[in-house]
């Protein structure tokens, strides 16, 4: 029975690895803690956006959702807030927001 070299339990891992993949994703979540720039930067990115046009947008909407107008106060998601739905699946509400935001913009 192959045992993880970190915590030197029997688990799971992932082909080649000797770490099992509970401290493989201990790892990955203190690095992502430790690096929120890179990660915030990297997401961003998936949208072209920089942080500071992030900023910038969040500026112009004074802080605020520009479908519902409700104020952030955490980090706002830049898609849509999978949190807003209490099954967190899509009630639609957001989904229909983005659309109608999209035509409207052309």
């Amino acid at each position: 029975m192959k045992l993880c070299t970190k915590c030197g339990k029997p688990g799971k891992f992932r082909k080649g690895r000797d770490v099992c993949v509970v401290c493989s994703h201990a790892k990955y979540i203190a690095w992502r803690k430790k690096h929120p720039d890179y990660v915030r930067r990297s997401n961003l990115s998936r949208w072209k956006l920089t942080l500071e046009k992030f900023e910038e947008i969040k500026a112009e909407q004074n802080n605020s959702c520009l479908i519902c107008g409700r104020e952030f106060f955490e980090t706002p998601a830049v898609d849509h807030d999978h949190k807003c739905c209490p099954s967190g699946k899509s009630c639609g509400k957001c989904i229909r927001g983005l659309y109608a935001v999209l035509v409207i913009m052309g």
